[in-house]
């Protein structure tokens, strides 16, 4: 980088259309070119060998400032600790970059927070654009969004589907989960080598059992709906089997309109989200590997994952706000 703005400094001059100009062919910023200009004019003169080095010391502090590159990772970048004791927020920012690809600045920003640093998205927006982790932004689909979900409680509307993984030599996987609309928790999940409607419903009773780990009191609670759960018309959602598992822990069943995965946007946004995040970046060799794998970012999604529409709260927390409040009421 040092070479290429001094390059940019030897044939322009403090001219704003050729600074632009020469910035635009190497590929810096026009702020490097005018500074690296004012050492050559200040610093660079009529003290010889001195003075250069002093021009060189003060170049490369301006391009730290500027954050051009990303700072050098530890070996144990993987597994180490992060907090203000620990590193600065530089290389805190490069360490969640690097550990979830799949996130945006938001979602770094909010993760950094957490672990103690005090920064806004824009200078983190700004260091990941610099170091080149950032995606081109998706245009906005032309499709017309769903009716809103009116959901004001845990509980009340879960959604459930299932999506296809490869597992190498087992082929392929079937995972199947169900997610709380109100608070985002992955309540059940299941993730088989066949697809059976017997294969499917253990998510639905894991759910249940997560949800209310000592059944529900029917005399304490005579006032309560049945929790609906919202899925698609897949025959294994459909099937006798199925509906009667559901029969069986007093859930209420709901289907989605034909051709209209908005119905069921929840998740199928957690499936995009488990996908960039620990299926897409990997390549399992058996089935073994690929639960593993879903069982890590599961433990992350509910307990340390933070969610903007949850105040960066985890889902974890968000539901358990959700329950004080309701006992205290």
């Amino acid at each position: 980088m040092s070479a290429r703005v001094a390059a940019a400094a030897d044939f322009v001059t403090e001219d704003r259309v050729a600074v632009t100009t020469a910035a635009r062919v190497l590929g810096v910023s026009r702020q490097a070119v005018y500074d690296r200009l004012v050492v050559a004019r200040d610093g660079g003169a009529g003290d010889g060998g001195v003075g250069q080095d002093a021009a060189d010391r003060a170049a490369a502090r301006r391009e730290c400032r500027l954050h051009l590159v990303a700072p050098i990772l530890p070996e144990d970048w993987q597994t180490m600790d992060l907090g203000p004791g620990h590193c600065d927020v530089q290389t805190a920012i490069h360490v969640l970059a690097r550990r979830h690809p799949a996130a945006g600045y938001r979602k770094v920003t909010a993760r950094a927070r957490r672990a103690g640093y005090r920064l806004n998205r824009k200078k983190t927006a700004r260091l990941l654009k610099a170091w080149g982790f950032l995606r081109s932004p998706k245009k906005p689909h032309p499709k017309a969004q769903g009716r809103p979900f009116e959901v004001t409680a845990s509980n009340q509307l879960w959604q459930t589907d299932m999506t296809s993984i490869w597992c190498g030599e087992d082929g392929w996987g079937y995972f199947t989960a169900v997610i709380d609309c109100y608070d985002r928790v992955l309540l059940g999940w299941s993730f088989t080598l066949r697809c059976r409607s017997t294969d499917v419903s253990p998510s639905l009773e894991m759910a249940w059992a997560t949800a209310f780990p000592y059944a529900r009191d029917t005399s304490e609670n005579e006032g309560d709906e049945k929790v609906t759960v919202r899925h698609d018309n897949g025959t294994q959602f459909t099937a006798a089997h199925y509906r009667g598992v559901a029969t069986t822990l007093g859930v209420r069943l709901s289907r989605t309109a034909y051709r209209h995965p908005d119905g069921n946007a929840f998740i199928e946004r957690m499936f995009r989200t488990l996908k960039e995040e620990a299926i897409w970046p990997n390549e399992f060799d058996s089935y073994d590997q690929a639960l593993a794998a879903i069982q890590a970012w599961i433990t992350d999604y509910n307990t340390e994952r933070p969610h903007a529409s949850l105040g960066e709260r985890t889902p974890a927390e968000a539901r358990t706000e959700a329950v004080q409040h309701k006992t205290a009421a």
